[in-house]
This record gives C-alpha cells, sequence and structure tokens, in this order.
C-alpha cells in the first residue's frame, strides 16, 4: 500500500481551510494525511520539524501575507509541491509565485475541482521520483 500523501494546509480563515479539506477528503485514488496551521510563523515552525509531499497555501496570512510572505515560505519548503490558494486575481502575484516554485494558483472560487485536479497532478509526479 502507499503511503499516505502529506499536506500542509496553510489557512487562516476556517471556512476556507473546511473547504479545503472537504476537497482532499473528496480524492477516491489515494490516502491523504493533513496538517493546517493559520499564520505564516505556525507553519515555518511546523516545516522546521515535519516533512510534507503538499503545501496549499493563502497568500493572505495575519502575520505574513503576498510576495515577501510567499518567499519566506518557499525557503522553508525542501521538496514539497506548493499550491497557492487566494482570494486575488492580481496577475503579478500569480506569476510571481508560479516563476519563484508554487506548481499551481487557484482562486478561492474554484477550490474543489482545481484542488482535486492539482493534488492528484503531485501525487503522480512525486510518484515519478
Amino acid at each position: 500500500m502507499r503511503a499516505p500523501l502529506k499536506v500542509l494546509i496553510v489557512e487562516n480563515d476556517a471556512v476556507a481551510c473546511r473547504f479545503a479539506t472537504q476537497a482532499i477528503n473528496g480524492i477516491e485514488q489515494f490516502r491523504v494525511e493533513w496538517t493546517a496551521t493559520q499564520t505564516l510563523a505556525e507553519s515555518l515552525s511546523f516545516l522546521a520539524t515535519n516533512e510534507v509531499d503538499v503545501i496549499l497555501y493563502d497568500l493572505t496570512l495575519p502575520n505574513g501575507s503576498g510576495k515577501a510572505a510567499f518567499d519566506r515560505l518557499m525557503a522553508s519548503v525542501g521538496n514539497a509541491k506548493v499550491i497557492v490558494l487566494t482570494a486575488s486575481d492580481d496577475p503579478d502575484l500569480r506569476q510571481h509565485c508560479l516563476s519563484h516554485g508554487a506548481e499551481q494558483f487557484i482562486e478561492k472560487g474554484a477550490v474543489s475541482v482545481q484542488l482535486r485536479e492539482a493534488i492528484t497532478k503531485v501525487r503522480a509526479l512525486l510518484e515519478m521520483k
């Protein structure tokens, strides 16, 4: 049996976090274990002692948002794939994230289907290693 996909959800909004977890739990092809954090600081602390396969990252957090916070996170992700979840449709921010390591940039209004597809794609990439 394959090891479960380890996912870190970085989201400070309880409703958005619930939607993300429901989308993840709806993936039937493989098992997923997830952990949620609410701030950039919590996430960086968690990543310092834990390895994950995928990070679902909200770009607007109480103690860090935008490009600078994204860059701080990316410096700590190791081999994890990052999927950005955001309410922003800023094309410059999208380009920055994608050109600095994000696998995908998903607007929160389209989370369920796109998130399942993105995580399934990441799982396939990880299995190719």
